[in-house]
């Protein structure tokens, strides 16, 4: 019986990620403990945020290839650089896995499959290991999913405009992120 019910608990446990939020439940749990870690107030650190994302990486082996580009409440009202009409570049992964969406969810590039939108709770830079430049932010693996065509079409035309409308925090943060054929800064 128990040579049964060891490989049984054992798959339970890996394939868990698929249906529940087992990332979020080991690293997010001791909200306390994050506080003091991260040096933000517990409430804060507990709001969520509805969001609409973007899979725009600036070139090949971008670290950071998602922007957050609206968010209900604003994350940070105060700071001028994420206000609307600001594209902001984090790290955004699941509580289900600790990853970022996979590539397949991304199908084939074009902008049906580069749009989405959901809950998501947001950390400071270099939170639970991550890229110490950028926001972290965690989304809700059942609440964050791609946008309907006809929205994600309306997206597309709006960040094909974006430059004129829009500020972007690519140029102000270094990442770790170089542009392929850019010279290298000394």
């Amino acid at each position: 019986m128990v040579v049964v019910i060891i490989p049984m608990l054992l798959l339970a446990y890996y394939i868990s990620p698929l249906f529940l939020p087992r990332w979020r439940w080991e690293n997010m749990r001791d909200w306390e403990a994050l506080s003091v870690q991260l040096k933000q107030p517990v409430a804060k650190l507990k709001q969520t945020y509805e969001v609409v994302a973007r899979y725009s990486p600036r070139g090949e082996g971008d670290p950071v290839p998602w922007q957050i580009l609206t968010s209900a409440p604003l994350f940070d009202p105060a700071n001028e650089d994420e206000s609307e009409h600001h594209m902001v570049r984090v790290t955004l992964v699941s509580d289900r896995t600790g990853e970022p969406p996979s590539k397949l969810r991304l199908g084939s590039g074009n902008y049906r499959d580069v749009f989405f939108k959901g809950t998501v709770w947001r950390f400071p830079p270099g939170s639970f290991g991550f890229n110490r430049y950028r926001p972290v932010v965690v989304f809700d693996g059942s609440s964050f999913d791609k946008m309907e065509s006809r929205e994600a079409y309306t997206w597309d035309g709006e960040m094909k405009e974006a430059a004129t409308k829009w500020t972007n925090d690519d140029t102000e943060i270094r990442d770790g992120f170089k542009v392929p054929g850019a010279p290298s800064e000394e």
